[in-house]
């Protein structure tokens, strides 16, 4: 089996975000203090999940919002997993912004600066999702995609569970583009062009590994979030992995704490 190069280097401690990097990133983001601007900005409730709308929506998430609403218009019909971007960008908002700022998490990143950190061969998360892929169990989450799948079977696949489950397999405080980013990195390495076929996700022996998940379920429900705990607790520099998971798991509750 051929051996990974990556190496086990630990990164460098991030400070959380001031004051000033918070206002910053409401610029860059396009929030406004005028509330005024088009119907997602006037509105209190979003109309496609019911949770409070932020007080001031930024103009990305103004303009998602027209665009599923020009559909709507158009005739055509929207599902809930077609809105699920626009209703985690409110959340985030609303909850793990302001919420950041108090507890100093760093939420402004940039993403081409994530991207080196998190593919640099002297990086260790790569390295761990191949160990992951190698020993499924050996990761928590494997263990309760693997457990849904089995007590739901075929219905684990089907839109209502993605909605109930939405949540489990976020990127925390790395957001809607984190997340992005993070299957982006996830897929080249694993899934487009992997590093040796027992890495490859595509391969029957490592689906007979992953077993009941298939690819796409395992990239999803496992790797990315490993991948966003191992950032969280670099992030918070003399961190354990259980504070890493209760950070990840804070910023991702503290986007329904209504819905609960």
């Amino acid at each position: 089996m051929a051996k990974s190069q990556h190496m086990l280097v630990m990164p460098k401690k991030s400070n959380g975000i001031s004051n000033e990097a918070f206002a910053k990133l409401r610029e860059e983001l396009g929030i406004c203090e005028d509330a005024s601007i088009g119907t997602a900005a006037a509105a209190a409730t979003c109309q496609f999940c019911g949770e409070d709308m932020p007080d001031a929506p930024s103009e990305s998430l103004t303009k998602m919002i027209a665009h599923w609403e020009a559909r709507k218009k158009d005739g055509h019909l929207v599902r809930a997993t077609d809105t699920l971007a626009v209703c985690q960008r409110h959340r985030e908002e609303r909850y793990v912004i302001p919420e950041g700022v108090k507890r100093g998490w760093p939420l402004h990143f940039d993403i081409l600066s994530l991207r080196k950190r998190i593919s640099a061969p002297s990086a260790p998360y790569l390295r761990v999702l191949e160990d992951r892929i190698r020993e499924p169990e050996s990761s928590e989450w494997f263990n309760m995609a693997r457990q849904r799948r089995q007590q739901l079977g075929r219905g684990a696949s089907s839109s209502k569970n993605y909605i109930d489950t939405f949540d489990d397999h976020q990127a925390g405080y790395y957001g809607e583009r984190g997340w992005e980013l993070f299957r982006d990195i996830v897929h080249a390495s694993f899934l487009d062009d992997p590093l040796t076929p027992t890495l490859d996700l595509r391969e029957a022996q490592t689906l007979q590994r992953i077993q009941p998940l298939d690819a796409h379920t395992f990239t999803e429900q496992v790797l990315i979030p490993e991948l966003a705990c191992m950032l969280v607790q670099d992030d918070l520099g003399d961190a354990t992995r259980e504070d890493a998971l209760k950070v990840l798991r804070e910023s991702r509750v503290s986007n329904n704490r209504l819905a609960k």
